[in-house]
């Protein structure tokens, strides 16, 4: 079994909470984990969670025959720059979901989850735009940024250039573009709209459509820090004490 849909993007702009109600669906399988990256392959390896054909393979091994839909929500897939191309080249006829939002929302939103990544260490949005063309060098880079693509917010909010790059590979009739706001305002309408692009059969089962992913900021930075990447020595030590 092989994925025949992907939920490619923007981030923050649904995709987790769309992925979610998919796959309450009995015939739409989503991968675990619903953000593999693989096709990113322009990204940092931090960044991408499958990284070999072997690996991608096996997150889709508990998809059946029942499952006429399967995919994946790798939202890096739109702001990468060969992502679309490595889609098409692997299934061509593969349905694309493209989630948008307002830039403007869209890039606070994405410093805001930077920052509770620990990929970003500017607290405030106004400096950290600032600080773009500095980092593009090479310069003020925060110690545990996974790629400083994530940094560069000007380029994150080019929606309209990332959806350009998936329209000139794929067919118009395999993409859904889905906004942001129709998606909070009409959850189950645009839902139902999603299971018919998808060719799913519709079910009368109720989808629970609950608040997913929201935003969050941690207020204790240090802590966040040693629970998403603890410093080596301390990975070391616990190891250590671990084999005592």
């Amino acid at each position: 079994m092989q994925p025949n849909f992907f939920i490619i993007g923007a981030p923050k702009c649904g995709t987790t909470a769309l992925s979610s109600y998919l796959a309450q669906h009995p015939n739409i399988f989503v991968s675990d984990p619903k953000e593999p990256n693989y096709f990113c392959d322009d990204f940092k390896p931090a960044m991408r969670t499958i990284k070999t054909k072997e690996e991608y393979a096996k997150i889709f091994e508990l998809a059946s025959g029942n499952h006429q839909a399967i995919g994946e929500a790798s939202v890096w897939n739109l702001y990468s720059k060969v992502a679309a191309q490595n889609i098409f080249n692997f299934n061509s006829q593969a349905k694309i979901i493209v989630m948008l939002r307002n830039p403007v929302d869209l890039v606070y939103s994405m410093h805001a989850q930077n920052l509770n990544s620990v990929d970003e260490d500017e607290p405030d949005f106004k400096k950290a735009w600032e600080l773009q063309d500095a980092r593009l060098k090479g310069k003020n880079l925060p110690g545990h940024c996974r790629d400083e693509k994530k940094l560069q917010y000007r380029e994150v909010g080019k929606i309209g250039e990332q959806l350009q790059r998936v329209m000139d590979v794929f067919p118009a009739s395999q993409v859904k573009v889905i906004f942001f706001e129709d998606f909070t305002a009409q959850t189950e309408q645009v839902f139902n709209e999603v299971v018919s692009f998808l060719n799913v059969t519709p079910i009368e089962k109720s989808i629970e459509f609950e608040a997913v992913n929201k935003n969050a900021v941690d207020r204790l930075r240090l802590l966040a820090v040693f629970y998403r990447r603890p410093p080596e020595k301390l990975v070391n030590f616990f190891m250590w004490l671990k084999s005592i």
